[in-house]
């Protein structure tokens, strides 16, 4: 499929820009989870953006915009991507960034092998391929058997399976559903299932140390969520999907400078075989 020149640039742009505003987001709740739980950090850092948005939509004198024209399937959405969200950060907390992203992005594979199962979809050898490619890179990251598996691992796998329903619910999703009420549905979302697991966190006052990393994170959630709806409105939206990916990238750069991570090889190599395996199944989406 040919895309015009005015197309392609803004998605070459806009994707990647928005993948690593994203991932400062994510390196700073990981900062953030150092002292505060899971629960806690996802409502602050949600609430934070909720508010920009809000704000968004008052400034722009669209308030109903902030709500969706089809609840049933955003709120749906919302609910799989709340769990999505609480259960990668659970991943960010207790793994190093890169190795939870690497773990995390099975997600077109898994859309490819629920989409065949769910709906019946044949996949083309190619994509047969690329699913067992892709659990093989699992594999190669998690070493069973040598490395130890353990609960962060285990979120981030849980992550990328409900991320794929949240995938498989955007089929049905209207091209007239406002992208502010897409970011304040998620939001809200993920606000109320932090608060299921609020009553059994720890819940710690804010301070002055770590006002301006969430206000950063909850920022950049915005941000990243902005850049990103104007790379998928660029109608080239399998331009962008691939440039999810580079996120791992952005994780070991952001890992090593801010949390000291070692580098490990085998995680690149583990990575390395994911991506390709994620390029091949995202090819005909």
């Amino acid at each position: 499929m040919k895309i015009s020149s005015a197309i392609a640039p803004a998605s070459l742009v806009w994707a990647p820009a928005a993948f690593a505003v994203l991932s400062l987001c994510d390196a700073m709740v990981k900062y953030l989870t150092s002292h505060y739980s899971v629960a806690q950090t996802s409502i602050m850092v949600s609430v934070v953006g909720l508010g920009f948005t809000v704000a968004h939509a008052f400034i722009q004198k669209r308030p109903k915009a902030l709500w969706p024209l089809h609840p049933k399937i955003a709120v749906l959405r919302a609910v799989f991507l709340g769990i999505d969200t609480v259960l990668i950060y659970i991943a960010f907390d207790l793994l190093p960034l890169a190795e939870a992203y690497v773990l995390a992005f099975l997600t077109p594979i898994l859309v490819a092998f629920f989409s065949a199962i769910l709906f019946k979809e044949v996949l083309t050898r190619k994509q047969s391929f690329a699913v067992m490619l892709g659990f093989v890179g699992v594999i190669i990251v998690l070493r069973p058997g040598i490395s130890v598996i353990g609960w962060g691992h285990v979120a981030a796998l849980g992550s990328a399976f409900v991320f794929a329903a949240s995938m498989l619910v955007m089929r049905n999703l209207k091209a007239s559903e406002t992208d502010l009420a897409l970011v304040s549905t998620v939001l809200i979302g993920l606000i109320c299932c932090a608060g299921f697991l609020l009553p059994f966190s720890e819940v710690r006052p804010l301070t002055t140390d770590f006002a301006l990393p969430l206000l950063a994170a909850g920022f950049c959630f915005y941000c990243g969520h902005r850049l990103l709806v104007r790379a998928l409105r660029s109608r080239a939206a399998n331009l962008v999907a691939p440039f999810q990916y580079s996120q791992i990238i952005w994780g070991v750069i952001y890992g090593a400078l801010l949390f000291a991570a070692p580098i490990e090889p085998i995680v690149l190599l583990g990575a390395a075989i994911i991506i390709c395996a994620g390029i091949l199944t995202w090819q005909r989406y």
